[in-house]
């Protein structure tokens, strides 16, 4: 409210609860709102997933505790693809419009890539990728 984006439109009151107060939108903010998706949808930006930073620390786990916890992230992301999938097939939203549903589609695109990725860096691993032999060392010497 400060800024003028949104103002109060009117106060309620419904029976016994307390007064609650309905705003919109201004012509100003409508214009914050457009520029801002603008923004959002157009422009690509670096995000910052802890994911992304544990990879790259990856070698400070011992090689076969990675892979455990990596077959434990797969599981659980495993999970998380049939639950968004049944949530997708879910009688409630299959009359609704796509384009209401677009998000939860992108959601499940970067669950299924990251279910591929992390499956193919647990074979990869279990390959002797790394070199898993000059990992393993690292380790063995701390010992």
């Amino acid at each position: 409210m400060q800024r003028g984006l949104i103002e109060a439109k009117e106060t309620k009151r419904e029976g016994a609860r307390p007064e609650r107060t309905v705003y919109r939108i201004t012509p100003p903010g409508r214009a914050e709102l457009m520029a801002w998706m603008r923004d959002l949808v157009g422009e690509p930006v670096k995000e910052y997933p802890q994911f992304e930073a544990a990879l790259c620390l990856l070698p400070v786990l011992p090689p076969d505790e990675a892979l455990a916890l990596l077959r434990q992230r797969l599981t659980r992301i495993d999970a998380k693809a049939t639950e968004l999938e049944g949530q997708s097939a879910h009688p409630a939203v299959q009359n609704l419009p796509p384009l209401f549903l677009v998000e939860n589609e992108y959601r499940l695109a970067l669950v299924k890539a990251e279910q591929r990725f992390i499956a193919e860096l647990i074979t990869r691993i279990e390959n002797g990728w790394g070199p898993l032999e000059l990992w393993r060392s690292f380790h063995q010497r701390r010992r």
